[in-house]
């Protein structure tokens, strides 16, 4: 029967055996076995403050003063973000009228800026024009001659019904009637193109 000494060393050699052939055997069995490491788990580490950075600065309420900082406290809110950029701020072009004028003048009177509201029939602005100035002394004119002549060719009418005067006198005042009151259609019109009204063509001395 062979001694202690010879049992003991084999027993330690089947258990370092077993150990290289099973290094998955748990914690437990390999210290039972005597075989598994003694060490310790070690301790987790308290974590420490973190050190100051070389780039932090520190805030006292002097400094925050002075940059106007707002300090509130953290809750659920909304982050409003603020974007600026250049803009051109222009009329609305539906409600803006462009005044075209049928002649050339010079203003004299402006009683309307750019931007003003308006309403229908209101004056803008005096004009002085040569041009109309022209046309209404054509019109006045024109309408003197037919006048005269128009009661010219009435008073030869009736003298030619009583055979006081020849026939062709009559057809020559007749003719004449008609070329004056031609001009005075075409001089009315001519201001009507200018932008005269009628009731303003009526009213003229």
């Amino acid at each position: 029967m062979a001694n202690k000494p010879t049992i003991i060393v084999i027993a330690s050699l089947a258990g370092a055996a077993i150990f290289a052939l099973a290094p998955g055997l748990s914690t437990g069995v390999q210290r039972t076995l005597g075989i598994g490491s003694q060490t310790r788990p070690a301790v987790a580490a308290k974590p420490t403050a973190p050190e100051p950075s070389a780039r932090s600065l520190t805030m006292n309420e002097e400094r925050i003063e002075l940059a106007q900082i707002e300090q509130r406290s953290v809750g659920v809110a909304t982050v409003a973000k603020r974007l600026a950029v250049p803009g051109t701020i222009v009329p609305d072009a539906a409600r803006v009228a462009h005044i075209s004028v049928k002649l050339s003048g010079t203003v004299a009177e402006l009683r309307k800026n750019i931007g003003d509201d308006v309403v229908k029939d209101e004056v803008l602005a005096v004009l002085e024009s040569r041009e109309v100035a022209d046309a209404k002394s054509e019109y006045l004119a024109a309408r003197l001659s037919n006048d005269l002549q128009q009661d010219l060719t009435a008073r030869d009418k009736s003298l030619w019904e009583g055979r006081a005067v020849p026939e062709q006198q009559y057809i020559r005042s007749r003719n004449a009637a008609a070329q004056t009151e031609m001009r005075f259609g075409i001089a009315r019109q001519k201001l009507l193109a200018l932008g005269v009204r009628d009731d303003e063509i009526t009213a003229l001395p």
